[in-house]
C-alpha cells in the first residue's frame, strides 16, 4: 500500500485588511530580519560573493516602512545592489510571525507612497535625463506592474509628476 500524504490545506493570508486588529508587532521580526542579513538570499541582485562584514560597503544601507497592499501591516523595502545599475527595491510582508519575500523591481532612485493611502506604490529610477516611473501593486501571489511611464526631467517644460499625489517615502538606514 503506497503512503498517501495530504496536502496542506492552509491557504496564503488574505490580501484584505483584517477583520480585527493584528495582534502581533512585526517590528521586532523587521529588525532581526535586516540585521541578520537574511534578506540578502532573496535579493534580486547577486550578492553571493560580498562577505557580511563588508555589506555596508554596497548600495545596501536602505529601508523603508509602508503598507503596500493596504492589509494594516507595514511591508518592509530594502534597497539594495552592488552598484546604482545593480540597485533593486526588495519587498517583504509579514503574517503570523513570518516574514514573507513578496518581489523585487530593479530602480534607484525613490519609493513614493499615494497621497491618497491607496494600495499602491510608485517606484522612481532616473537615467540619464529620463525618469522612469513604475506604480506597483502587491498581493500574495506578488508585485504587479500597473502602468510604467517615462519623463525627461531635464526639460523646460517638464512638469513633476509626482507633485501632489504622491509622497516621497522616508529611508533609514540598516547600519543604525
Amino acid at each position: 500500500e503506497e503512503p498517501t500524504t495530504e496536502e496542506p490545506t492552509t491557504e496564503p493570508p488574505s490580501t484584505q485588511p483584517p477583520t480585527e486588529p493584528v495582534a502581533a508587532d512585526p517590528y521586532p521580526d523587521y529588525k532581526w530580519f535586516l540585521e541578520s542579513y537574511t534578506w540578502v538570499d532573496y535579493v534580486a541582485s547577486d550578492l553571493s560573493e560580498i562577505p557580511a562584514d563588508q555589506y555596508g560597503d554596497y548600495w545596501m544601507g536602505t529601508y523603508s516602512l509602508y503598507d503596500v497592499n493596504g492589509d494594516g501591516v507595514e511591508e518592509l523595502i530594502i534597497k539594495c545592489g552592488q552598484s546604482i545599475s545593480d540597485t533593486s527595491y526588495n519587498f517583504y510582508s509579514w503574517y503570523e510571525g513570518e516574514i514573507y519575500t513578496m518581489g523585487a523591481i530593479f530602480a534607484e532612485s525613490g519609493l513614493y507612497r499615494p497621497a491618497d493611502d491607496s494600495a499602491c506604490i510608485l517606484v522612481g529610477n532616473a537615467q540619464g535625463d529620463i525618469e522612469e516611473l513604475t506604480c506597483l501593486e502587491m498581493t500574495w501571489d506578488g508585485l504587479q506592474i500597473l502602468w510604467q511611464r517615462e519623463y525627461y526631467y531635464q526639460r523646460e517644460d517638464y512638469v513633476d509628476p509626482k507633485e501632489g499625489t504622491w509622497i516621497w517615502l522616508e529611508a533609514y538606514s540598516v547600519h543604525d
